[in-house]
């Protein structure tokens, strides 16, 4: 599963990470290096190297991203179909995720109010 010669590794990282984007973080690492035409542990470095996040990792953030814009779309949306929408294998597994990224739990994080939170940019902070 080399990469054809003359190919920038730049180019295999920007194609994982729109490959990533458009899955909205719901698709195996397997597959995103198969689409790339690397294997999963090469995939895995030049992330490292080029992202600062493994392929998983960064699927992960996307994932909590694609969350936030549903809870900001449907605040009172249960907790259950948020999982179930966004590619959780159950409610535990998105509380987790979103205790870990935004320290609080989903209802909480959607009463606070998500669009203020989501809309948080690196470059925006001084």
């Amino acid at each position: 599963m080399q990469r054809l010669a003359g190919a920038s590794l730049n180019s295999v990282v920007a194609e994982a990470l729109g490959e990533i984007e458009r899955a909205h973080g719901c698709i195996r690492t397997t597959d995103v290096a198969a689409k790339c035409h690397v294997s999963s542990r090469h995939l895995h470095r030049l992330m490292c190297t080029w992202v600062g996040y493994g392929p998983k990792s960064y699927a992960n953030i996307i994932r909590f991203q694609s969350t936030l814009h549903g809870m900001d779309r449907s605040p009172r949306a249960k907790a259950v179909a948020l999982a179930t929408d966004n590619g959780y294998f159950d409610q535990a597994h998105l509380t987790l995720d979103v205790a870990r990224f935004a320290g609080a739990t989903p209802g909480r994080l959607a009463s606070a109010g998500v669009a203020d939170f989501s809309k948080t940019r690196c470059d925006d902070l001084p």
